[in-house]
């Protein structure tokens, strides 16, 4: 091997490394700063195996065997190459990704990235433009300089919205994050249909592999998703098995407020109207449940026990407050109200 070749091949390396460093930049459509799981989940290894295949489909859709920058379409100083390619389809699913999210935070910094993502697509494409004459070493490593301080000041920048997030939303949210992760796999098939002619060996096994970690993510959402209706169902027994609790437990305390002996009532508190009364009530003091229903506590009582009954009243006791509370009034209280009982 030649020295010609030897640095034709550690230039191109050293091209394929730097085409490299942006395919962590496709992960981005996968953040979902509203929910964070915070731990590394099998899907997101996955996920960046088709971030990975995109990156080498566009490679090679790139390379020499299929692309050439002196018959490239230009556009100005500018190259229609790997790099601006890569870019313009991450800045089109970050831009839509966030127009469909609700948090302005979230929202704003999809944008940021887009803006990072769109300028330093426009300059690898105008680097690569071989009429341009751009070497290493030149004033244009100022501008890589100045467009890798991008992300640092994104995040650095960073500040969470305290915004709620409804139901509607964390659907929507749901949604989103499976369509796009279909993209990455979409696109690549598509270009690796196209390359069975340069590459008639390497094409197919990619393909191969990008549907069966495809397949297999499938697979796992499937899995989960029966584990959730499992849970769902297993919950909605539980909770159907203490409502059932719940209901013979009241009706059990409501026979023992009405069966018993004692006269008891619930009032409140506040205009200590009666709310129920039960049956032994009714035969202590002679009212009906509707004329109960129509008077306050205060009404039972002599007018000078009022003041003692609104001091009890005001104090937050524990259990039931019944007629074994209050004392009933003496014989002979003179109160139309009471008098067919007390007389």
């Amino acid at each position: 091997m030649t020295a010609t070749h030897v640095g034709q091949w550690l230039a191109n390396f050293s091209d394929a490394l730097f085409f490299l460093s942006a395919a962590p930049f496709g992960m981005l459509l996968f953040l979902d700063p509203d929910y964070p799981s915070g731990s590394f989940d099998r899907l997101h290894v996955l996920d960046f195996i088709q971030v990975a295949v995109f990156w080498l489909s566009t490679f090679l859709w790139f390379s020499e065997r299929a692309w050439s920058p002196s018959t490239a379409w230009g556009f100005g100083p500018f190259l229609w190459s790997r790099n601006i390619a890569f870019d313009a389809v991450l800045v089109g699913m970050l831009v839509l990704r966030a127009f469909l999210n609700g948090s302005n935070a979230v929202r704003s910094f999809f944008f940021r990235m887009a803006a990072f993502l769109t300028l330093s697509g426009l300059a690898d494409s105008y680097s690569l433009n071989l009429k341009n004459n751009v070497v290493s070493g030149d004033w244009f490593d100022l501008v890589w300089t100045v467009l890798l301080a991008i992300p640092i000041l994104i995040a650095v920048s960073w500040k969470d919205d305290a915004e709620q997030v409804t139901c509607e939303q964390r659907f929507q949210n749901v949604a989103v994050n499976q369509v796009f992760q279909l993209l990455y796999p979409f696109l690549s098939f598509l270009m690796l249909t196209h390359l069975d002619n340069k590459y008639p060996l390497l094409s197919p096994a990619i393909f191969v592999f990008a549907f069966d970690t495809l397949a297999f993510r499938i697979l796992i959402i499937q899995q989960r998703q029966q584990r959730s209706q499992e849970q769902l169902l297993l919950d909605a027994k539980k909770r159907e098995r203490s409502e059932q609790a719940l209901r013979k437990s009241e009706i059990q305390y409501r026979l023992l407020f009405d069966t018993n002996p004692i006269p008891m009532w619930v009032f409140d508190r506040d205009s200590l109207r009666f709310l129920a009364v039960n049956k032994a009530a009714i035969r202590h003091y002679g009212f009906s449940e509707q004329e109960f229903l129509a008077m306050t506590i205060a009404e039972i009582r002599p007018e000078e026990d009022v003041p003692k009954l609104l001091a009890n009243t005001a104090r937050r006791l524990q259990g039931l407050l019944g007629s074994r509370d209050l004392a009933p009034p003496e014989k002979g209280w003179d109160d139309h109200r009471c008098r067919n009982h007390w007389a």
